[in-house]
């Protein structure tokens, strides 16, 4: 119960769908959840002690757990500068306070020493402002501290001159020691956290080379607690588009490694900067072939249209690559298909991103047995954009290991282009 209690807290304010889970504001949390409970279990001390504190210690504890309590409403409201510099006042107002209403010396301001090594793990590199004001105040109260219970010591008398300098003088050395090594642990922390956030960095573009753009993150947010591949496999309603150029073959074999090189880099660039554009998701590319798909990782009002008119601007894109590059018999076909679709990764130990099912083979087959330089569809696809687009009269093919299905051919429409 504790636990579970422990974590509900310590995650408030913190968008457990991100991946960095911010470290700042779990500390944060933590530290006010675990100080309200000292200051909890205190309450029986206090009315324990009744005569010796009175009700001064009864208000110094409840208007504390009350502060640190707005701490946590902060962090979950998501005023996270405002919630640490609630908690370090906070900590400073009840040190302060209990040194001078306890009337034995409880070593209260020891703790601020012990804060100075956790005040590192409270900001980050940009609040270096914070901290160095942090430090001033705590030095202040520290030093203050000490110098009243020394005269308290002393029965209210002053003490000879020598002997406050000599004890201002070594709390100072100690505070200043104490800071050394809580900057030093400043420092470090910060450089941890860049070097993860490079490698996060470097991990996700990585990547987001190989996987739709929507699945690293999801990858990423399990790849700690569990084997990345598990449960990964889900099935939904999409589209699949499947792209070839043809005669590609023989292009291959008339022309240069440079010139084929800087066709398919051409091919690829565009048809990645349509497919981002439209909110699409590319599959994979195998040479020539180029597959999409839509409403599979991400939700659209109508994944057919989406796919649909993208296609129209990989024709458009690809006719501009082959005329930029004087090149005439090369042609893009394309064939699409809607209905259920199965994805995820392709085995139990890489990241190649998948799909599967009918609706992936019907793809496949209208492009295959498709017209060069037009977009080719089937029923489902056609019923979900027929008042959108404009279409061929329907055809009757019979496609290998599925049967005879109807197609349509997709022809070119201006009104299109208004839905980009």
């Amino acid at each position: 119960m504790f636990v579970q209690a422990l974590k509900f807290v310590a995650f408030l304010g913190i968008d457990k769908n991100h991946l960095d889970n911010v470290s700042q504001i779990k500390i944060t949390n933590t530290l006010s959840f675990m100080v309200i409970l000292v200051l909890v279990v205190q309450l029986p001390i206090i009315f324990a002690y009744w005569q010796l504190v009175g009700s001064y210690a009864l208000v110094l504890n409840i208007s504390h757990i009350v502060a640190l309590v707005s701490v946590l409403i902060c962090n979950a409201k998501g005023h996270y500068q405002a919630a640490r510099a609630l908690l370090m006042l906070s900590f400073i107002a009840f040190v302060s306070a209990s040194t001078l209403v306890w009337p034995i010396d409880l070593k209260f301001p020891s703790f601020i020493l012990i804060s100075l090594f956790v005040c590192p793990f409270l900001y980050h590199d940009w609040e270096r402002k914070q901290v160095v004001s942090n430090f001033v105040i705590y030095f202040l109260a520290y030093i203050y501290l000490h110098v009243f219970l020394a005269l308290r010591e002393n029965g209210g008398a002053s003490l000879f001159q020598f002997e406050l300098i000599l004890k201002v003088v070594n709390d100072t050395f100690l505070f200043a020691a104490a800071c050394i090594a809580s900057l030093l642990i400043f420092y470090n922390q910060q450089q941890a956290q860049t070097r993860i956030k490079q490698h996060h960095w470097t991990l996700s573009n990585v990547l987001s080379k190989t996987l739709p753009s929507p699945l690293v993150q999801k990858l990423l947010l399990k790849y700690a607690a569990e084997s990345p591949t598990s449960g990964e496999v889900t099935r939904c309603d999409g589209s699949i588009l499947f792209a070839d150029i043809q005669n590609y073959t023989d292009y291959c074999l008339q022309t240069s490694q440079a010139d084929l090189s800087r066709m398919l880099n051409a091919f690829y660039s565009d048809f990645d900067r349509i497919i981002w554009r439209f909110g699409l998701q590319k599959v994979k590319t195998n040479g020539d072939q180029y597959i999409v798909v839509s409403g599979v990782l991400e939700h659209h009002d109508n994944h057919a249209l989406q796919l649909c008119v993208g296609a129209q601007e990989f024709l458009r894109a690809f006719e501009n690559i082959t005329s930029r590059l004087k090149i005439d018999n090369l042609k893009l076909r394309i064939g699409i298909a809607s209905g259920e679709l199965l994805s995820g990764f392709a085995a139990a130990n890489n990241f190649s991103f998948d799909v599967w099912g009918e609706t992936v083979n019907l793809a496949s087959r209208i492009e295959c047995q498709g017209l060069a330089g037009h977009i080719q569809v089937c029923s489902t696809t056609f019923e979900r954009c027929k008042t959108h687009l404009t279409f061929s009269a329907p055809c009757i093919r019979h496609y290998k290991g599925i049967g005879e299905r109807r197609c349509y051919t997709l022809l070119p429409d201006q009104s299109a282009q208004r839905l980009t």
